[in-house]
């Protein structure tokens, strides 16, 4: 495996990056209840936009590739992304429905 700051700095960093500020974005903008299926889909489908945003250009700048080209080579990845993200919204809903303690709402400290 690899790891270090060559990752971290490395074609793929805009990717990490983006992840980061994806889940703050999907963090803020997701129904807390689990209720609103086309909110939370809206705050996936957001979130793995900004992942994309941040990571294609930074990736095409580092490794001396075209940004169509690696924007072409990330669509079977982006779909990917987006079945990963409707079975999320699947399980959430239906751990939701199915689990009576997620609903509970904790005190604010």
């Amino acid at each position: 495996g690899t790891g270090g700051l060559s990752v971290l700095f490395g074609p793929t960093s805009g990717f990490l990056f983006g992840f980061l500020l994806s889940v703050i974005v999907i963090g803020f903008l997701r129904d807390p209840q689990g209720k609103a299926s086309l909110r939370n889909a809206l705050a996936l489908l957001l979130g793995i936009l900004l992942i994309y945003a941040a990571g294609i250009p930074l990736y095409a700048l580092l490794a001396h590739a075209s940004p169509v080209n690696v924007l072409i080579g990330s669509i079977g990845l982006f779909l990917g992304d987006l079945i990963k993200a409707g079975l999320a919204l699947v399980l959430t809903k239906t751990l939701y429905q199915g689990l009576p303690i997620l609903k509970i709402r904790r005190k604010k400290l």
